[in-house]
């Protein structure tokens, strides 16, 4: 990032283009262009590349931030694998966001895509909370101690991601009731 970049105006301007397109994409998904969101801006494309590389790095931050703000959106009182069905309810109320994010997951398999480390991480983050949550309920007497944590966690993440994209493409589709009935499934108990 240039000097000019680092000054407070210059990363207050970088904040409120990352929140417009954030507000943007919410509303219209991966299709948002950059004219979008310059046009909002009343400013042209080339100076929304000005703080951003890229569309693809743009994408990405909107994606990370997105991220982090549902990390935030926890509800202290539940458990790792209720906050992650949660957190699929809370996803389709922006269902834009939910495009973007499927989109550049599939795009990031190439390792040269700006999101690639993104994805790995993140993926790997969630998985391990999620089978951390299952081997804590399988000491607990409370999860089917016969069931693999990893592959358990790999799978709910895979379901939670099949399921919204299954949503976005059918509305009918109740992706978090679904997603609780298969947590649900997990328990031998209720604690």
């Amino acid at each position: 990032m240039t000097s000019r970049l680092s000054t407070t105006k210059g990363a207050a301007r970088r904040e409120e283009i990352l929140h417009t397109a954030t507000r943007l994409i919410a509303e219209t998904g991966a299709r948002t262009s950059l004219r979008s969101i310059g046009r909002e801006l009343g400013v042209e494309p080339a100076q929304v590349l000005y703080y951003f590389s890229s569309r693809e790095q743009l994408f990405r931050e909107v994606i990370e931030n997105w991220d982090t703000q549902s990390a935030l959106y926890s509800q202290a009182e539940l458990s790792p694998l209720r906050h992650f069905a949660s957190v699929i309810r809370h996803n389709l109320q922006i269902q834009g966001v939910v495009h973007l994010y499927l989109s550049l997951a599939a795009d990031s398999v190439d390792e040269d895509h700006p999101a690639h480390s993104f994805f790995r991480e993140r993926f790997h983050r969630v998985r391990l909370t999620l089978a951390t949550a299952i081997r804590e309920g399988q000491g607990a007497g409370l999860i089917d101690i016969h069931r693999d944590p990893d592959r358990t966690a790999r799978q709910l993440v895979a379901l939670a991601d099949g399921l919204q994209l299954q949503s976005l493409i059918d509305p009918t589709v109740d992706a978090p009731a679904d997603l609780d009935a298969a947590i649900n499934e997990l328990f031998v108990r209720r604690s």
